[in-house]
């Protein structure tokens, strides 16, 4: 799809995630830009409020090097475990735009929550904004706490990560060095 439409920089949002934020993606498409990088994704965020922005070409050389991207639902750490190869950009968000909440959809309690804050929201006549979603958490501590138990699987279970290392690392004999790719 992206070679038909002439397309070589894609924004990645999980649908697991329903409060994408527009603030963050202008900061990491600015910032992807102007480091001519192949990867770039923020340091610090509120969980499910990431997005990261890949070179179509750096994609595409992950499928040549490894043939299958069987692990694509973690495509960042094809990036990020293979730094010889891509050049990954961390950037730093505004403070305002960071919080310790968890903002994804993967277990009953998500959702708990996510019915909690949308309806605050409706009743305040706010809109889904980043900023007015932590204002209403950081004013309505009950809603925040429903799944803060809750934790990101890839991030906790130690045999998870490393098979994900594992396999997402490419095999020096199937990578080139970056200075060759460019």
């Amino acid at each position: 799809a992206c070679d038909a439409y002439d397309i070589d920089v894609v924004v990645r949002l999980t649908g697991d995630s329903p409060v994408v934020s527009p603030e963050i993606g202008e900061i990491i498409l600015k910032s992807h830009f102007n480091s001519g990088a192949d990867f770039t994704e923020v340091r610090k965020f509120a969980v499910g409020t990431n997005s990261q922005v890949y070179n179509v070409e750096a994609l595409k050389r992950v499928i040549e090097m490894v043939g299958r991207a069987d692990y694509s639902e973690h495509m960042t750490l094809y990036m990020i475990n293979n730094p010889d190869i891509f050049k990954v950009n961390y950037v730093d968000t505004p403070e305002e735009l960071v919080r310790d909440y968890r903002l994804t959809l993967d277990y009953p309690e998500d959702l708990e929550m996510f019915s909690e804050l949308f309806k605050k929201l409706s009743q305040e006549g706010l809109d889904s904004t980043l900023v007015n979603v932590f204002n209403v958490l950081d004013e309505n501590s009950h809603i925040p706490q429903i799944n803060a138990h809750r934790a990101q699987i890839y991030k906790t279970d130690e045999k998870l990560i490393k098979l994900l290392k594992e396999k997402t690392t490419i095999k020096s004999e199937l990578s080139s060095p970056r200075s060759q790719l460019e």
